[in-house]
């Protein structure tokens, strides 16, 4: 359940991934005006300010800022198929 329910926002990563490669200004250009329109409609749909998105996580990247040498990626472990 955890495999299929993580393969589909890999599965798109990796889409946009190919579609920026193809020109990587531009699109990625793109996709940061679809970003932007993305927070424009969650800003829309909730009623709430578009700063809740656009700084969400903000204060919490501030631990691994200010100790960067304490931070560690949690391990990856091998995926079963």
């Amino acid at each position: 359940m955890i495999a299929a329910t993580a393969s589909l926002p890999l599965g798109a990563a990796r889409r946009v991934a190919a579609f920026v490669a193809g020109g990587p200004v531009a699109r990625t250009a793109l996709c940061a005006l679809a970003a932007a329109a993305c927070a424009a409609l969650y800003a829309l749909l909730t009623g709430r300010s578009p700063a809740d998105v656009a700084l969400s996580g903000q204060a919490t990247l501030g631990q691994p800022a200010a100790d960067p040498h304490a931070w560690e990626p949690a391990p990856s472990s091998p995926s079963s198929s």
